[in-house]
């Protein structure tokens, strides 16, 4: 009776590892998009996103695969977050933040103090000496200021040119040139406005006077 019984405890046992031996492991595989670390999904050279292959396995081990790299998880049920977050990861290496620098050129405004170039080109003239003047007005004055020194010229039939600068002024500026003795009398085309909005803070006046006039007449 004893041997029959071992005899039937040996097939039970038997039984029972071929029943373990011939059990089938199921995996489940789940497709999950990488992000970086702003939760954005990460793209390829073509635009396309990023996905990781994680194969949930209910035995001892669980893989998971990406494009261009295999990624191995413990077993277990964080395998599957393992795996994704090692994929993002690496992928999260290899990008690059691109950053870009525009630069802007701002325009000036009123209450923005600047400096003012004043080109004079000198009317045409026989051989004579004469002082020029710049006067200018902020807005908001009534009265011209006359920017020192004043230049001392010999007008002549070159077109020469002379230049000025206004010093650390703000707003729109009005500006007159003048020019003293019989030169200045019958002047004409000798004010011009630097606007505050303007880019170019440069200003040319072309004075014309009353023997030019006479002179291209004969």
């Amino acid at each position: 009776m004893k041997k029959l019984l071992s005899i039937l405890m040996v097939l039970v046992i038997m039984f029972a590892f071929a029943s373990c031996s011939s059990k089938e492991y199921t995996d489940t595989p789940v497709t999950e998009i990488v992000t970086d670390e702003n939760g954005e999904p990460v793209t390829d050279e073509n635009g396309n996103p990023v996905t990781v292959v994680v194969e949930s396995t209910t035995g001892e081990e669980a893989s998971a695969t990406s494009s261009g790299q295999d990624t191995t998880a413990p077993s277990g049920s964080g395998g599957s977050t393992t795996a994704a977050t090692t994929a993002k990861a690496n992928t999260t290496a290899k990008t690059t933040a691109k950053k870009t620098t525009t630069t802007t050129t701002e325009k000036p405004t009123k209450s923005q103090k600047r400096d003012i170039k004043v080109i004079v080109e000198l009317p045409f003239y026989n051989e004579k000496e004469t002082d020029i003047t710049v006067s200018y007005r902020v807005d908001g004055d009534k009265k011209y200021k006359d920017l020192e020194p004043k230049k001392n010229v010999k007008l002549d039939k070159t077109g020469k040119q002379e230049t000025f600068t206004i010093p650390n002024v703000k707003g729109d500026v009005d500006i007159s040139v003048s020019f003293s003795g019989t030169v200045g009398a019958n002047i004409s085309k000798n004010t011009a406005t630097a606007k505050a909005s303007d880019k170019d803070q440069t200003i040319t006046i072309r004075p014309a006077t009353g023997i030019e006039v006479m002179e291209d007449m004969d």
